[in-house]
C-alpha cells in the first residue's frame, strides 16, 4: 500500500508539473505544436526519450558491476526515472537526483558513496559526449560570435583537465578536502568523510581494467547520441530549418539549461532560454 500510494502521489505531481509548464508556455500554442506531429513521430520522440534512459542505466549498471555489486538491470532503469524526475521537481540542475536514487540503491546493500559515485561517473562520461558535440559549432559561422567560441573553448578545456586529474592520479579535489580536514571543528571533520570516500571511489573506477572503461564510455556515447537524435527528430518533425551547427547549439543549450534550473523543471527559464537561442540562430521560434 505504501508503494502504492507513493506512486499516485508521484503520478500526480508528475501531472501538475507538466499542467504548469503547459500553461506558461501557452495552451493555444502548445497544442498546435503537438498537433503538428502524428501518432508515429510522437511515439519515436517518446522511444528515444526511454532510449536514453535504457543506455544510462546500462552505463551505471556496468560501473556498479566493477565495484562487485550486482543490480538488476530493470531497478537502475526504475531508479533513471527517479533521478530525472527529481531532478526535475527540486531546482537542483538533477543533482537532487543523484543522491535519491543513491537512496534506493543502499537499500540494496549499495554504500551510498558508492551509488553516488557510480551515478557521477555516468553522468561525467555523458557530458564528455556532450563535449565531443562542441567542436561541430567551432566549424560553423556560429564560431565568429566570441560568446559561443568562449563557452565551447572553455567547456573542452575544463574536460581536459578533469582527464588529466583522473588519469595521471592527480586527485586534486581528495587532497583539498584532507589539507582542509585540520582546519575544521570536529563535526565538519566527520562531514568530510563521506566526500573523501567519494573522492575514492571515482578515483578507484579509473583504475579498472580499460574495456570496463571503454564499455561505461561507450554506453553513455550512445545514450547522449540518442539524445542527440531526439533533437534532430524533433527538429524535422517541427519543419524546422536549422544547419547541423545551429542544432548542435539548440541541443547543447537546452542541456545546459536542464542543468541549471531555477524552478521546478526549469519553467520559465528553459522557455526562456530555447527562445533566446533561436534568436541567437535568428531563426524563428517553432511556437510563432
Amino acid at each position: 500500500m505504501r508503494r502504492f500510494a507513493y506512486g499516485v502521489v508521484t503520478f500526480v505531481t508528475a501531472l501538475g508539473l507538466l499542467a504548469a509548464v503547459v500553461v506558461l508556455a501557452g495552451t493555444q500554442q502548445t497544442v498546435a505544436t503537438l498537433a503538428r506531429l502524428n501518432v508515429s513521430e510522437l511515439l519515436a520522440l517518446v522511444g528515444t526519450a526511454f532510449g536514453v534512459t535504457l543506455f544510462s542505466a546500462l552505463a551505471w549498471q556496468a560501473i556498479l558491476a566493477q565495484d562487485g555489486h550486482a543490480v538488476p538491470f530493470w531497478l537502475l532503469f526504475r531508479l533513471t526515472v527517479v533521478a530525472f524526475a527529481v531532478g526535475w521537481a527540486i531546482p537542483s540542475g538533477f543533482v537532487a537526483g543523484i543522491p535519491a536514487a543513491a537512496y534506493f540503491l543502499r537499500r540494496r546493500g549499495v554504500p551510498l558513496a558508492r551509488g553516488l559515485a557510480a551515478f557521477a561517473i555516468g553522468r561525467f562520461f555523458e557530458i564528455t559526449g556532450f563535449a565531443l558535440i562542441l567542436p561541430a559549432i567551432l566549424l560553423g559561422r556560429l564560431g565568429s560570435h566570441a560568446a559561443v567560441r568562449g563557452l565551447a573553448l572553455g567547456t573542452l578545456l575544463a574536460m581536459g583537465f578533469v582527464y588529466l586529474d583522473l588519469v595521471r592520479g592527480w586527485r586534486l579535489a581528495r587532497r583539498l578536502l584532507v589539507r582542509l580536514r585540520p582546519l575544521l571543528p570536529d563535526f565538519g571533520r566527520r562531514s568530510l568523510e563521506p566526500a573523501l570516500e567519494f573522492c575514492g571511489a571515482v578515483a578507484g573506477f579509473f583504475r579498472a581494467p580499460l574495456t570496463r572503461i571503454l564499455l561505461v564510455a561507450c554506453y553513455a556515447l550512445l545514450a547522449v547520441s540518442v539524445a542527440f537524435l531526439r533533437s534532430l527528430l524533433s527538429a524535422m518533425f517541427l519543419g524546422l530549418d536549422l544547419t547541423l551547427p545551429e542544432l548542435v547549439v539548440m541541443f547543447i543549450a537546452t542541456v545546459f539549461l536542464f542543468s541549471v534550473p531555477l524552478l521546478p523543471g526549469a519553467i520559465g527559464v528553459y522557455e526562456g532560454g530555447i527562445a533566446g537561442a533561436f534568436e541567437l540562430l535568428g531563426t524563428a521560434s517553432p511556437m510563432r
